[in-house]
């Protein structure tokens, strides 16, 4: 999902998930979670490009798009 962050870092553990990280960082807070090689983009084409990968991933696979 563009972060540089995989599913089984160190970090995604117990409840937390990289979806939902991604999620609650959406859109106040997506320039923590970006990967800062894509910083170079507008900040408006990251937060959609955010909001697809979330609507991609979701869980139920019948949700997703």
């Amino acid at each position: 999902m563009l972060t540089r962050k995989k599913p089984t870092d160190d970090m995604f553990v117990g409840e937390l998930s990289l979806r939902q990280w991604v999620k609650a960082s959406t859109p106040y807070k997506i320039m923590e979670v970006i990967d800062g090689n894509l910083l170079k983009t507008e900040q408006g084409d990251v937060v959609a490009t955010m909001e697809l990968g979330l609507e991609c991933s979701r869980e139920l696979l019948e949700k997703r798009i």
